[in-house]
């Protein structure tokens, strides 16, 4: 019985299997020497240069198909990434800036209002101070007539309230038909003027609440 030999390779098969190997390869044998992969095979120094040229062409070729070609988008789309975050970052602060403005804002105009109404008011209890009080004279009222009667503040004063009161207290038979402030000439005054329905005279007296000051509208 004959014993079969394996049949070795032919220089010029050696060569394009070689060439295939690195062109499906790519960049997967970047990593191994040349001379390893020639020697594996049993390359000499020209079948070695004739691999390396047809495995550059086919590589060429298939470049821009290959894996590698996205690492610059992969790149790209890290910065994408970075910068989405960091426009979001810049619109969260701006919007928290804005909104904490706004906020100190309406705190502030707050405040002052407030702060506002508080002089306002104080300003006037202020000019409250220094009342007198005026009462006139007794005043007869005959039965179911109708009388005035005025109070004169000091000079520098105005009214500020007034009224009248009975003599005999509180009656069904006089009740006040109307009271107000008055100016006369240069001096302001309070008048009443007082209703009797009853069958007999009544008495009754008008007084004012004179402030420091001045008025307008009189």
């Amino acid at each position: 019985m004959f014993k079969r030999f394996p049949r070795l390779a032919t220089p010029s098969m050696a060569v394009a299997l070689m060439a295939l190997v690195l062109a499906l390869c790519g960049t997967a044998v970047a990593g191994v020497p040349l001379a390893s992969i020639a020697k594996l095979v049993g390359l000499n120094s020209k079948q070695k240069g004739q691999a390396k040229s047809i495995a550059d062409t086919e590589i060429g070729k298939k470049a821009p198909g290959l894996h590698v070609a996205y690492a610059a988008t992969a790149g790209s789309a890290g910065s994408a990434g970075t910068a989405v975050n960091a426009t979001n970052a810049t619109n969260a602060t701006t919007a928290a800036n804005a909104t904490n403005a706004t906020n100190a804002t309406n705190a502030t105009n707050a405040t002052n209002a407030t702060n506002a109404a508080n002089a306002t008011t104080a300003a006037s209890a202020s000019a409250l101070t220094g009342i007198v009080y005026i009462e006139s004279a007794e005043t007869s009222n005959p039965a179911g007539e109708q009388t005035s009667q005025s109070v004169t503040c000091p000079s520098g004063t105005v009214a500020v309230g007034g009224g009248a009161f009975g003599q005999g207290g509180v009656s069904d038979d006089e009740d006040i038909n109307s009271s107000f402030p008055v100016l006369s000439g240069s001096q302001y005054e309070w008048r009443v003027y007082m209703d009797n329905h009853g069958a007999t005279p009544e008495e009754f007296y008008v007084y004012a609440a004179c402030a420091p000051g001045t008025a307008s509208g009189l």
